[in-house]
């Protein structure tokens, strides 16, 4: 899998983090709110390394499986 698009990851990051809001609307309980930010702060690092790569390197390459 290779990708060289910054814009792809960054919609795919708007999709995650919309879906998680819709996902967690209704829980307000100190374990979600924890799930919550902890799974938001990995998606936004993960695009951030993503678009970091590709900056780097023109393109990521994630494994093929």
């Amino acid at each position: 899998m290779n990708i060289a698009n910054k814009k792809l990851v960054n919609d795919m990051k708007k999709i995650l983090l919309k879906e998680l809001e819709d996902q967690f609307k209704h829980n307000y309980s100190n374990l979600e709110m924890v799930f919550k930010a902890s799974i938001e702060d990995a998606i936004k690092k993960t695009a951030n390394n993503i678009n970091n790569h590709i900056a780097k390197f023109g393109a990521f390459k994630g494994s093929e499986e």
